[in-house]
C-alpha cells in the first residue's frame, strides 16, 4: 500500500512574501496552526520552508488560505527528494503548482515582454522579472504566476518551443532551487558576483543542513 502524500512531508513551500517580511512574522503566522520545528527563509527570492511537528498540521495548512503581512502568500507540499512523488507512494497525487520559473532570458526581455509572451497560453496573475535594484539590469529569469495549474501543466510540455525575441528560454515549476541557482549562474550581471554566489551557496548549504 502506497503512503498517502501528506505523510512524506512535514514541510511547506511558502511563495509570494512580502519583501519587507521577516523569519519571525512568518513562524508566528504558522504557530496558528500547530508546533513550528523550523524555518528556513530565502529572502532574494521571498520563499520560505516551514516545518511542522505533524503531518496533520501540515494538511491543515494547505487546505487553508494564507495573508501575511496583509499579503496572500500560496503554500504547498515540500518534499526533500524527487523520488518521494512516485505514483506507487503518493497513491496517484499530482504536485503542481500556478507559478513558473522563466531561466536563460535575453539581454533584450523587459518585464512587459514576458507578461506578453507567456498571456498567449492563460490569464496571468502576477508577473516578475528579477532585475538589479541599482542598475535596472536584467538578472535573466523571473517568475509569471497564472489563475491555473493545467495552464502551467501546457507550458511545461512545450519545453522545448519558448523562445522571446529569438532566444530559447528555460521554463520550470517554480521552486527556490531553481531561482537560487539562477541566482549563482547569473552574478555577474548583478554587480557584485562573487558576492552572490556566495551568499546563494550559503543558503542552499543551510537549507540542506536544517530541513
Amino acid at each position: 500500500m502506497g503512503k498517502n502524500i501528506l505523510e512524506i512531508s512535514n514541510k511547506v513551500l511558502v511563495d509570494g512574501l512580502d519583501e519587507n517580511i521577516s523569519k519571525e512574522a512568518i513562524i508566528r503566522h504558522f504557530e496558528k496552526f500547530g508546533n513550528v520545528e523550523s524555518c528556513q527563509y530565502i529572502p532574494i527570492m521571498y520563499f520560505a520552508i516551514v516545518s511542522f511537528s505533524e503531518g496533520g498540521i501540515v494538511e491543515s495548512i494547505l487546505r487553508s488560505p494564507h495573508v501575511i503581512m496583509g499579503k496572500e502568500v500560496n503554500c504547498r507540499l515540500y518534499y526533500d527528494k524527487l523520488e518521494d512523488l512516485t505514483a506507487e507512494n503518493t497513491q496517484g497525487t499530482m504536485f503542481r503548482t500556478e507559478k513558473i520559473f522563466v531561466g536563460n532570458l535575453p539581454t533584450t526581455c523587459s518585464q512587459d515582454i514576458l507578461r506578453r509572451y507567456f498571456e498567449q497560453f492563460g490569464q496571468i496573475s502576477d508577473c516578475v522579472m528579477m532585475c538589479d535594484k541599482k542598475s535596472g539590469v536584467g538578472r535573466g529569469f523571473g517568475f509569471v504566476t497564472f489563475t491555473s495549474t493545467s495552464i502551467v501543466d501546457d507550458i511545461i510540455r512545450a519545453y522545448d518551443e519558448h523562445y522571446i525575441d529569438g532566444q530559447w528560454v528555460e521554463v520550470k515549476r517554480a521552486s527556490p532551487e531553481n531561482a537560487l541557482r539562477s541566482n549563482m549562474n547569473n552574478g555577474n550581471n548583478m554587480g557584485s558576483g562573487t558576492l552572490i554566489r556566495e551568499k546563494s551557496s550559503n543558503i542552499i548549504k543551510s537549507f540542506n543542513s536544517n530541513i
